[in-house]
């Protein structure tokens, strides 16, 4: 066993959390230095079940897991984040001063700081959202590019998006799509798209068609 649950206990929303402690030193080199040495007091847990005694995994701070809750792999979870319902986070995910809930999941080397995912949303690869509240069977898979300060639901994001104080909803988002500070609804953006400072709604944009009445880089 890599850690135990102490004596230290409190409640969380009418759930006995208790305060984890680690039994040996944990050297979590993921992407930055995070190291656990053997005595040190972790975050909060309902159960053995909510942290893996297996991988570097580890919970910090004041974090909280309960419920199903599952942090597996070399997963982190620090400063005040909650995880609960059955949300999960796995592979070298982390997740800072965030909320997780109903079977909402982070994983591959996917990064979350001061975000709330709810109801099915699934962060993947090298995904990084600061910022932003997703909720409701939404998929993110970026390589390489933030999503700041969002508002996002019912979509899928793939491949190389930025997309900067937005609201996004029922959308489908793909392919080196760039859009800033803008509002889309009911929208599919493909390939090479670039929106700046526009309010898009109920409209298709691919290579081969243009938004009517829309000036798609000023408002």
């Amino acid at each position: 066993m890599k850690y135990e649950l102490t004596n230290i206990k409190r409640n969380y929303g009418g759930t006995t959390v208790y305060r984890i402690k680690a039994l040996e030193d944990i050297e979590n080199k993921n992407n930055f230095q995070l190291d656990v040495k053997k005595g040190d007091l972790g975050g909060w847990v309902s159960g053995y079940h909510n942290l893996s005694q297996q991988g570097k995994c580890w919970i910090y701070d004041n974090s909280i897991v309960v419920d199903n809750a599952r942090v597996e792999d070399d997963a982190i979870i620090y400063g005040n984040s909650a995880m609960y319902d059955n949300s999960s986070a796995y592979n070298r995910s982390k997740v800072c001063n965030s909320i997780l809930s109903n079977n909402s999941m982070i994983l591959g080397k996917g990064c979350i700081e001061d975000c709330e995912l709810h109801n099915n949303v699934k962060i993947m690869k090298n995904s990084r959202l600061i910022h932003s509240f997703l909720f409701g069977n939404t998929q993110i898979k970026v390589e390489g590019y933030n999503i700041l300060n969002c508002w996002i639901y019912n979509s899928y994001i793939i491949n190389k998006v930025k997309i900067i104080n937005a609201t996004v909803g029922n959308s489908i988002i793909k392919e080196n799509g760039q859009i800033y500070m803008s509002d889309i609804y009911n929208s599919i953006i493909a390939k090479y798209a670039s929106i700046f400072f526009s309010s898009i709604s109920n409209t298709k944009f691919n290579n081969e068609e243009n938004f009517t009445g829309v000036n798609l880089h000023s408002m």
